[in-house]
């Protein structure tokens, strides 16, 4: 009786390990994986909406098919499948499957995979595993290193998964060329690709490298350091400050705003609020209205409009009363406030509101073609995603 009731546990153990999925498109699952992956299958949910790819004449070119999807990046753009993500080339081949929890874009040549089990990978386009990794969190490449953050702290490991500056720090940024900005427990440092040294910052927040400066906050006020010498620069002290754009800090002294120019100079300005518009241009506010100025301070656009979006490809939006439209850099109207929604220019397109639908608009201010979407993002690499019912 006792080998009769052990064959059936035998059996019933044996069943059940058939019925668990243990490969996902080609690649085998690891055990601490498999429950994790069931457990996603049993909560997906298919959604009503698909997700396709269409070119700049307005032809879906790469059909619906997709949960979700990302912008093409190196030729290659991320998709979800069923809860799980993979990567499709232009002509919508899965060319690697769709077997992820999470994916980043390809940098470096390498993408940083999430198992199902919270593990992370980076890949190669082939698909191929090239590192894995026992890490809480794990970040792209840039500048041949990436961060990595373990109970320890943030590190920086290589692309064959050496751990070139063990994990000690309490943040990290990314390495800009030979050096990285990090902070102990104690302070924040600046060190080079070996971890050395090469200056220790006195401040409370420390934030990224900007056209060769770096700024600084410190008991409630800011200053700079230069990342040529790595000396606090002699412009002083600030009650508040930005970093550099175009040669320019927005600086606030004595209660007034000011241009603060890369030589030290001050060029004190009268408005409430000034933030840099992009393409050469600061956006200022008076009088609860906005205008636009230049780096001298000259006035290029009135004040007269409720509100502007930075400048994109030259392009930026405006705002009167409840409508928006399109005017250059120097203030040319190419569209008439036209639609109470709109988005800034990117890949030669901008889109917007028409007629109830999201439309794409020229360079002119034209329809580009006339289909209407449900839901559309801007272009990139000569593609648009587009969410179409199925």
């Amino acid at each position: 009786m006792l080998r009769f009731i052990l064959l059936l546990l035998v059996l019933f153990v044996f069943e059940s390990c058939q019925d668990t999925k243990t490969e996902v498109k080609g690649r085998s699952l690891e055990a601490d994986e498999i429950e994790a992956y069931n457990i996603h299958l049993e909560d997906y949910d298919e959604p009503r909406y698909k997700w396709a790819y269409m070119d700049e004449s307005g032809k879906e070119v790469i059909k619906a098919s997709f949960d979700q999807c990302r912008d093409f990046y190196e030729g290659m753009a991320a998709v979800n499948i069923k809860g799980a993500w993979g990567f499709i080339d232009k002509k919508g081949m899965e060319v690697i499957p769709c077997q992820w929890k999470s994916v980043l874009p390809f940098q470096e040549k390498l993408s940083r995979v999430e198992h199902f089990d919270g593990r992370f990978s980076f890949i190669n386009k082939a698909g191929e595993i090239k590192l894995k990794l026992d890490y809480d969190k794990v970040f792209s490449f840039e500048n041949g290193l990436a961060r990595f953050q373990s109970k320890e702290g943030y590190g920086f490991i290589d692309s064959i998964g050496n751990e070139i500056i063990p994990a000690q720090y309490y943040e990290a940024y990314n390495f800009t060329e030979n050096y990285a900005i990090v902070k102990t427990y104690q302070n924040w440092q600046v060190i080079d690709r070996e971890g050395n040294i090469l200056k220790e910052l006195s401040g409370d927040r420390v934030y990224k490298e900007s056209e060769g400066f770096i700024r600084i906050k410190k008991n409630s006020k800011y200053y700079f350091i230069s990342t040529q010498s790595w000396d606090t620069l002699p412009f002083g002290e600030f009650e508040n400050a930005s970093d550099f754009n175009h040669g320019i800090s927005i600086v606030s002294k004595d209660g007034e705003n000011h241009f603060l120019y890369k030589n030290g100079t001050l060029k004190p300005l009268d408005y409430s609020l000034i933030e840099y518009a992009q393409s050469g241009r600061w956006m200022v506010k008076q009088n609860e209205k906005f205008g636009m100025i230049d780096s001298t301070g000259a006035i290029v656009i009135p004040i007269v409009y409720d509100m502007f979006y930075y400048f994109e490809e030259g392009i930026c939006c405006f705002q009167e009363g409840d409508l928006w439209g399109f005017m250059d850099v120097n203030g040319n109207v190419i569209k008439e406030a036209f639609t109470p929604l709109i988005w800034g220019y990117k890949n030669g397109y901008a889109r917007a509101i028409v007629n109830q639908s999201v439309m794409f608009l020229n360079k002119k201010g034209e329809l580009a073609f006339s289909k209407r979407f449900f839901e559309v993002r801007d272009f990139s690499d000569g593609l648009a995603r587009v969410e179409i019912y199925r």
